[in-house]
């Protein structure tokens, strides 16, 4: 048996935001040391970077935030606040995800 715990579909959304969800489970992972090794490497970087640069949300305030944070909804609501909220910027965002070969 496995002791690997893998973050949410990146196809999930919160706060309107699809990916989210899977990033704040790898930051959440990464902060308790059980982030798998093959998400290490990557972390805040390829999807990470694409989703934080489209919600225009600095990497390391973001991990303090999450790190701050007990619940999802906390996250949602700061991430409503903070970051690019438009429909369009989260369409395109929404749009390249669900179109990416998994």
């Amino acid at each position: 048996m496995s002791n690997i715990i893998y973050p949410r579909s990146p196809r999930e959304e919160m706060a309107g935001w699809t990916y989210l969800p899977r990033f704040v489970d790898k930051i959440r992972l990464h902060l308790a040391g059980k982030l798998a090794p093959d998400y290490q490497e990557n972390f805040t970087k390829g999807f990470d970077e694409r989703w934080l640069k489209a919600a225009g949300v600095d990497a390391a305030q973001f991990i303090e935030l999450v790190k701050s944070t007990i619940t999802d909804g906390e996250v949602a609501d700061w991430v409503r606040v903070n970051g690019r909220n438009t429909p369009e910027e989260k369409a395109a965002h929404r749009a390249f995800m669900l179109s990416h070969p998994r």
